[in-house]
């Protein structure tokens, strides 16, 4: 199965093929050389070597493809990535959009103009396509989502003269009509979590949960395959009252699997309660006349286990895993790297226990 790897020798090539003046302009015009123009004071700007010294020199051509041997800010490389998926503009970020005065007349409006078009719309869903797949199938897939199409780059950059380095993930969604972008870095990680020290390992899982909580509030609908949907939140329906029959009827029509507790033909109590928001994968206990128990669940630790010991720890412990992150991954490497509640905390039966999955495999 093919992936989307990132690779030096490859961006070497490339640059190569592009040459030593192209590229420069390039530089240039991707706004890496200037600042943004956002409404903030004292912007810096990146660090690049002059024009006539980078020509003469197909070594630091060699070094500028792959990202090494300059510098540049955040912003300006946040910026210069919005462009390459945007169907190819650059604009000047800012802060403020609107300055009201107290009666709410606006006295300034920021207006959405380009700067310049650096690529053109063809290029641009050119990347579009091919960051979504370094998410679905590369380096980034620890960047998934489930539910929403995810683009994305990682990059992992030495900080010169040290032997510590710089991690980052941009990524965007949705990938096929961009509406947001972000770009996390984490500078000087350390080395001793046991977590791989690289964009894809380390920042990957966390714009990952960012990006599962925020697309929801910002009105991004997801989009869940055959696969996705049977794990999609499902509200259970209070079935307590119904009998066996009606409510086992019930259950099955959302998706949900079940067992019994006791042999009575009306349902007396339920776990989850009705109204529990849960993965439509869950499996509701209902109880046939036999009393609910109200012993709390203490939560397992199961940082480390694979999807199937993970589920199997937590539904013994008679709680509801729900899985976030990684969902696909070829090297079959996928292990929980977090979960929402701390091993031996005392639960409610049926409480979801949100374990985030990631790939430790992947070497950017």
């Amino acid at each position: 199965m093919a992936t989307g790897n990132s690779c030096n020798p490859a961006f070497v090539t490339m640059g190569l093929k592009i040459g030593t003046e192209a590229y420069y302009r390039y530089l240039k015009s991707f706004g890496l050389m200037e600042t943004t123009g956002i409404d903030l004071p004292a912007e810096a700007e990146g660090i690049f070597a002059n024009e006539d010294s980078f020509n003469s020199n197909v070594v630091s051509l060699a070094a500028y493809s792959f990202g090494q041997t300059f510098n540049v800010t955040p912003l300006e490389l946040i910026r210069a990535q919005a462009a390459t998926i945007n169907g190819g503009y650059l604009y000047t970020p800012y802060l403020v959009e609107q300055v009201l005065d107290d009666e709410g007349n606006i006295l300034s409006q920021h207006e959405t103009t380009a700067v310049r078009q650096v690529i053109s719309e063809e290029t641009s869903a050119k990347v579009r396509e091919c960051l979504e797949w370094v998410v679905s199938d590369g380096g980034g897939r620890n960047g998934q989502v489930t539910g929403y199409r995810i683009g994305g780059k990682t990059g992992t950059a030495d900080k010169t003269g040290t032997k510590d380095v710089v991690v980052s993930f941009m990524c965007f969604a949705p990938a096929d009509d961009p509406q947001y972008i972000m770009l996390l870095t984490m500078d000087t990680p350390s080395r001793t979590t046991g977590t791989a020290v690289f964009g894809g390992t380390m920042v990957a899982p966390v714009a990952s949960q960012i990006m599962s909580e925020i697309l929801p509030l910002l009105g991004v609908e997801p989009d869940y395959t055959a696969e996705e949907l049977v794990g999609a939140d499902t509200t259970v329906p209070n079935v307590v009252g119904q009998t066996r029959e009606a409510a086992e009827d019930r259950l099955a029509d959302l998706g949900f699997t079940f067992r019994t507790v006791g042999d009575g033909d009306t349902v007396t109590d339920q776990t989850p309660a009705g109204g529990a928001i849960v993965p439509g994968n869950a499996s509701i206990i209902l109880y046939l006349g036999q009393e609910k128990p109200d012993t709390p669940c203490t939560v397992p630790n199961v940082v480390g286990k694979s999807a199937s010991e993970a589920n199997k720890a937590i539904t013994n412990a008679g709680l509801i895993m729900k899985v976030t992150g990684t969902t696909t991954a070829s090297s079959g490497n996928v292990y929980a790297i977090t979960q929402s509640l701390p091993a031996g905390t005392e639960v409610a039966a049926g409480t979801v226990v949100t374990v985030q999955f990631g790939d430790n495999s992947v070497l950017d």
